[in-house]
């Protein structure tokens, strides 16, 4: 599954790639391209997060690569990678799905560039498999590993500050709703997120 992702994103960024045309006139103009994406990192301890003696933390990357069909619509690819680590026990979630957003006042070039504020909407859909690395056995001795599918649709509003006239700083609320698979199960758990994220775009015009 992890390889058959890879390739995927490879593909997918290598076919986005290869279309560049650089004759754009503005960011959110048609046949432009962003590349976008944010990373977070935390260290969570002490007895509220059942951290013992050892720290959790959780690294987490979504880039993506979008293709302007019209001004002020992109569609692309987005991907997921998150990591959770305590001592052994570990938990990694690769994903990857289309990602389409409408920049709401996108269709026009504006006077200046730098300095614009765009504001839009999006929405994803992303397959994800997650694969769990945990103690067990007498004395926590063996490791023990699962591996198990699942989806994750998210809608989001947010806002992005133009940086220059090539890059934006944005941020973004999502709503995420999450479903997983067992590996060996037909039994299907759901749940909700509610996200607060910043992150940077490149436009490629």
């Amino acid at each position: 599954m992890n390889k058959l992702l890879y390739q995927i994103i490879i593909f997918s960024a290598l076919f986005l790639i290869s279309n560049l045309s650089f004759a754009q006139d503005f960011p959110t103009d048609k046949d432009s391209k962003i590349l976008f994406g944010n990373i977070a990192f935390s260290s969570m301890g002490g007895d509220i997060y059942n951290s013992g003696e050892e720290r959790t933390t959780t690294l987490m990357a979504t880039p993506g690569l979008t293709y302007f069909i019209t001004p002020g619509l992109a569609i692309g690819g987005k991907g997921l990678l998150s990591r959770s680590a305590q001592g052994k026990n570990s938990t990694t979630i690769f994903g990857i799905g289309p990602h389409i957003a409408y920049f709401i006042n996108g269709k026009e070039k504006p006077t200046n560039i730098k300095g614009t504020t765009y504001s839009y909407i999006g929405a994803s859909f992303l397959f994800t498999n997650t694969n769990y690395t945990y103690k067990s056995g007498i004395g926590y001795s063996s490791l023990e590993e699962r591996s198990i599918s699942g989806t994750a649709l998210s809608f989001g509003f947010g806002i992005m500050h133009m940086l220059s006239n090539s890059v934006g700083l944005t941020s973004e609320f999502s709503y995420e709703i999450d479903k997983v698979k067992g590996e060996n199960s037909d039994n299907t758990a759901s749940g909700n997120k509610i996200n607060i994220i910043i992150g940077i775009s490149a436009f490629l015009y």
